[in-house]
């Protein structure tokens, strides 16, 4: 995840290799395009917080790849439930008291390094952090179990209809995504 180009043509090949199949990739890089009229905005939100959002977006200083590190300024926790914030309601960017109190390190050694790595590590690991269930995925427990009868499953996790994880996965990766290209942008960003 942190070699990836964050660019407008790697989107689909970036969500798929995040492990999303080809509808998803698909509908989240169209999801992108509901930002259009905000690009403007955007950029200048991040050219006013570099400081902020530097270690977040710019994918060679990160402490963690964009995927994860995003989630700190994209997600909110409200009654116990995390929630992609809007991109036409992200008027400033503000590190998530939540995200501070995650067990992150454990999590991404768990899932991202883990000796075989699932090919849809990234989302089940980002859907673990959007659900609160970041401990369900530590200790393996279904739909994050890679035992011999594991059930490891981003299908199964999506089926259940009250999580509504499906369309905050891509409501939160095409958001972490658009705002990642224009962080790393050659010409305009405030990456280099």
């Amino acid at each position: 995840m942190r070699f990836l180009q964050y660019t407008s043509g790697q989107r689909r090949p970036n969500f798929k290799s995040m492990g999303m199949d080809d509808d998803m990739a698909d509908a989240t890089t169209k999801a992108i395009g509901q930002h259009k009229s905000q690009i403007p905005r955007f950029k200048k939100q991040i050219e006013e917080q570099a400081s902020v959002v530097a270690d977040v977006f710019c994918t060679a200083d990160a402490s963690w790849p964009p995927p994860y590190s995003s989630l700190s300024v994209l997600v909110k926790e409200e009654n116990a439930k995390r929630i992609v914030i809007r991109g036409s309601r992200l008027l400033t960017f503000e590190d998530q008291p939540w995200y501070s109190n995650v067990p992150l390190q454990e999590l991404y050694t768990e899932i991202e390094l883990a000796e075989k790595r699932a090919e849809d590590a990234t989302l089940m690991g980002v859907s673990a952090l959007l659900l609160s269930r970041e401990a369900d995925a530590i200790e393996g427990n279904s739909p994050w179990s890679r035992n011999l009868m594991g059930t490891w499953s981003f299908a199964k996790l999506k089926k259940d209809p009250k999580t509504g994880i499906h369309q905050a996965t891509i409501d939160y990766f095409s958001l972490m995504h658009l705002m990642t290209e224009l962080a790393n942008d050659e010409k305009t960003g405030i990456c280099y």
